[in-house]
């Protein structure tokens, strides 16, 4: 499209023909990725939504069963 076109602000050459400047060059510096760690494997965070919901309602029918149990 022109307006992308445009942005990259072209040199008129003539006859709708356009000279783009030279792509640019990629960053120097790469991401600091040394914080970033690996969850858990039973950690719920590593999960999604849906199954984080399933893993909860299991883990209250097993604590009603522990009650029941334990209350008889």
């Amino acid at each position: 499209p022109w307006v992308l076109l445009l942005m990259e602000e072209p040199v008129d050459i003539g006859g709708w023909w356009y000279l783009l400047p030279n792509e640019r060059a990629p960053p120097e510096e790469r991401l600091d990725l040394t914080n970033l760690i690996e969850l858990p494997d039973d950690d719920d965070r590593k999960h999604p939504n849906e199954i984080r919901k399933e893993i909860e309602r299991h883990r209250e029918l097993l604590s009603r069963r522990e009650d029941y149990e334990f209350a008889s």
